[in-house]
């Protein structure tokens, strides 16, 4: 998902310029990991259920 190729580009850049420090970079991270995942089983679910 293009977005979130985004999202962390702007982390990263946040980090860079120091707006955030690592320790909140990486709970971003984690964050964005899990959430991907459940977009990612909402979306295979929703895919299914339209088959149907």
């Amino acid at each position: 998902m293009r977005f979130r190729y985004e999202l962390e580009t702007h982390l990263n850049i946040a980090l860079m310029v120091n707006i955030i420090d690592t320790e909140k970079f990486k709970i971003f991270e984690s964050t964005i990991d899990e959430v991907m995942k459940l977009l990612s089983g909402l979306i295979n679910y929703m895919n299914k259920a339209a088959l149907k």
